[in-house]
């Protein structure tokens, strides 16, 4: 129908699609039904993300960026080491939510998806203005 993806990310004390809840009761549509489901029948491409229900906005985005990937979480050196917690969070490895994404894209920050045939010194990063057609930045 489109060649357009939803991706659904829960609010705080929410629930994705990686976590058991989520098949018992779907956090969207709880009782009423699974929307992801529904709007797949209905030819969409829906997915329903899972990231921390009582995280910090920075963690919760790295945790999609990860899932979206299909990586282990990494929430940077500076802010685990500032914040105090582990680097590495939850591991997405061969499971990325969109496994087209997971295919065709690599890691380079926490903020910027870059396509594996790319220069890693010409990246886009969130704030930079430089355009290019083969750059996916999730900050904007």
């Amino acid at each position: 129908m489109s060649d357009i993806e939803f991706i659904f990310v829960h609010g705080l004390a929410g629930w994705g699609s990686y976590e058991k809840t989520y098949r018992r009761m779907p956090y969207w549509g709880l009782r009423g039904g699974d929307l992801i489901a529904f709007l797949r029948k209905q030819g969409f491409r829906a997915y329903a993300a899972s990231v921390a229900p009582a995280g910090s906005a920075w963690d919760r985005a790295c945790e999609l960026y990860a899932q979206l990937a299909g990586l282990i979480t990494d929430y940077g050196a500076a802010h685990s080491t500032e914040y105090r917690h582990k680097r590495f969070g939850r591991d997405f490895s061969g499971r990325p939510l969109i496994p087209e994404w997971g295919a065709g894209y690599t890691a380079c920050s926490a903020r910027t998806f870059l396509r594996r045939n790319d220069s890693p010194a010409v990246f886009r990063t969130a704030g930079s203005r430089r355009r290019t057609g083969k750059r996916l930045n999730i900050s904007e």
